[in-house]
């Protein structure tokens, strides 16, 4: 599965750098991607257990792209997870402020990945929210 907007995230991405908190969720193997989901929903299947939390996604910024006709949203800070063993990440999701609306499902090679103690970096391109996990 690719990276994806869902619905209720698109209505305000407009104002994704106004917004004074964004939340990045993982997500275990048993969610699956629906753009109509609701966070009652995808909170169901996020994780839970040592080294677990919702990060914080600083640096963020918009930059429209009119040649290539797109809006580039990024975040420069990465999201830590020291020491997680909270089962196997099947995608992280961001969400708006309040915690409640699904802003985008985001997919890497590397995932699943099953975890087992060890730390997990999500890190955020320099071209959009699209990342690596390290």
């Amino acid at each position: 599965m690719a990276s994806a907007m869902y619905n209720q995230g698109k209505a305000i991405t407009s104002d994704f750098d106004d917004i004074t908190l964004v939340e990045l969720i993982l997500v275990d193997e048993t969610y699956v991607f629906d753009p109509d989901h609701l966070t009652a929903t995808i909170i169901l299947d996020e994780l839970s257990g040592p080294g677990y939390s919702r990060k914080t996604i600083g640096g963020r910024t918009i930059t429209v792209d009119n040649i290539g006709d797109t809006a580039d949203h990024a975040a420069t800070n990465p999201a830590v997870f020291s020491g997680l063993n909270a089962g196997t990440i099947q995608a992280a999701v961001i969400l708006d402020s309040t915690g409640v609306v699904p802003i985008c499902f985001l997919d890497s090679a590397d995932f699943p990945l099953v975890t087992n103690g060890g730390d997990v970096q999500v890190n955020f391109a320099a071209g959009g929210l699209v990342f690596d996990v390290a």
